[in-house]
């Protein structure tokens, strides 16, 4: 009997180091720190906020889950890069950045006109994403009579990669005709792959940026 008891005891220590753990009352997978850190590249979350002001909830993990209309139950790929909290305080934190700067975006000019040659300019504006930013670059070309022949747009991102990818939705400018001035418009989504407290989640988010130049 005892070497039964022995054995089968061993059986389930190997399936546990073998398998994630699993909350059955909530009804998704839970994975331990060692778990997540042997399966994904990890961003350490609770470091990545810790400047960031607390948004003056105390949220459960449901609560969260909610709150960002966030679903449970992901197949996130070995190797995937991770953003990972140890509390539902930073992760609101973090979800809280990415849902203000969309709503609220600050337009960044990158570029200085007086180096672009005569006839040309690459101009760039960029908007604060979470903890990334959106590049909107633009070619423009014009005539002797200050009149834009041709304008190409698109996006780029820096700062914290997305653990699924930047998507660019769309990305152009729109001069009138005969005109010297014309808008740039871009937009995408991003997407992170987050664990909170163990439990894995895919939060995807678009964001639009704009800008206008004019030839001078």
């Amino acid at each position: 009997m005892r070497k039964w008891y022995v054995g089968m005891l061993g059986l389930v220590l190997t399936l546990g180091i073998i398998f994630p753990s699993y909350s059955y009352a909530a009804g998704v997978q839970t994975m331990s720190d060692k778990e997540i850190d042997n399966r994904y590249e990890v961003i350490d979350g609770d470091d990545l906020v810790k400047n960031e002001p607390r948004t003056g909830n105390d949220l459960t993990r449901e609560e969260l889950f909610d709150k960002y209309n966030l679903n449970s139950n992901v197949d996130v790929p070995k190797g995937t890069e991770v953003i990972k909290f140890d509390n539902v305080k930073n992760a609101d934190k973090f979800f809280n950045k990415i849902e203000e700067d969309v709503k609220n975006p600050t337009v960044e000019k990158k570029t200085d006109d007086k180096f672009h040659d005569l006839g040309y300019t690459r101009q760039v504006r960029s908007v604060s994403f979470g903890f990334s930013d959106i590049n909107l670059h633009a070619d423009i070309y014009w005539n002797s009579g200050k009149t834009i022949t041709s304008c190409k747009a698109w996006t780029t991102h820096t700062g914290t990669t997305f653990s699924l990818g930047w998507d660019q939705k769309y990305a152009y400018c729109s001069p009138s005709s005969g005109s010297r001035s014309t808008m740039v418009k871009g937009g995408g989504t991003g997407k992170w792959v987050v664990f909170v407290e163990g439990i894995g989640t895919v939060y995807s988010k678009d964001i639009n940026i704009h800008y206008g130049y004019t030839v001078p």
